[in-house]
């Protein structure tokens, strides 16, 4: 997959349908089975879904007033998630069909992240400081709002817990009879922004990421942080490849 200069996007080996924006520079995203490939740009109000296979455009998705700001796809791939701008919805797309089926309404403000449950039951979505829980009929279960701008949420991989990102701390929820509660703060974290909190697969662990140049390891049966690696520049995603290693991703 190349970036070129004039703004379009060029993916290696199919013959690619491409699409060059006005303004902006485009974003991507593959599909959890690497056979669907999403383009969205923050200036367009348009996701457009390509067959990685072929490079055939396979839908034009619109259902936001501006630009496109999130595109999610569920465990199974089969459903996707976008959120826009300024219009403070979340979209939910049959990707088999292309056609939208649900819309969460009611941030009231920029939906900033979104994330599925392992099991697609439910989703949680970001919007300034407050955590929102849906079910997959998308109706609305529970919310949680804290002080501060919340950047970033994750559930872990037994659907359990839901980690919050935000500045200068993480905060661990539970999930409990659709109900989020507050399990615990992750104290000190970081001096900046947190970009990301995630847990390992087993649940024994969970990483944080930030602005500050480094990423911290914690241990989930104390909430102690136990590592620590600093790097030149900001580490701006991380992944859990196992139970023991991580993919760092520096500025």
């Amino acid at each position: 997959l190349t970036f070129n200069s004039n703004a379009s996007v060029s993916i290696v080996g199919p013959s690619f349908d491409g699409y060059i924006y006005s303004a902006g520079h485009p974003c991507t995203d593959f599909s959890p089975d690497g056979t669907q490939l999403v383009v969205y740009n923050s200036l367009d109000k348009a996701v457009r879904v390509y067959s990685s296979l072929s490079g055939k455009l396979q839908y034009t998705l619109i259902g936001h007033t501006n630009g496109i700001f999130n595109c999610v796809y569920n465990k199974n791939g089969d459903i996707m998630a976008t959120s826009s701008s300024d219009d403070g919805d979340v979209v939910l797309w049959d990707m088999i069909s292309g056609k939208e089926y649900q819309r969460l309404s009611g941030h009231g403000g920029i939906v900033e992240s979104i994330a599925f449950s392992n099991s697609g039951n439910h989703i949680a979505t970001i919007a300034g400081n407050t955590c929102y829980l849906w079910n997959n009929q998308g109706v609305l279960l529970d919310t949680l709002s804290i002080q501060s701008k919340i950047g970033d949420v994750r559930f872990s991989n037994n659907d359990a817990l839901l980690s919050l990102s935000i500045v200068g701390y993480a905060k661990i929820i539970s999930i409990g009879n659709n109900l989020l509660e507050s399990v615990i703060d992750l104290p000190s974290t970081h001096d900046k922004w947190i970009y990301k909190t995630i847990f390992s697969d087993d649940g024994k662990y969970c990483a944080t990421c930030s602005d500050d140049n480094s990423v911290k390891i914690w241990d989930m049966s104390t909430y102690e942080s136990y590592k620590q690696f600093e790097y030149t520049e900001y580490v701006c995603d991380i992944e859990f490849v196992d139970n023991k290693h991580i993919a760092i991703e520096c500025g």
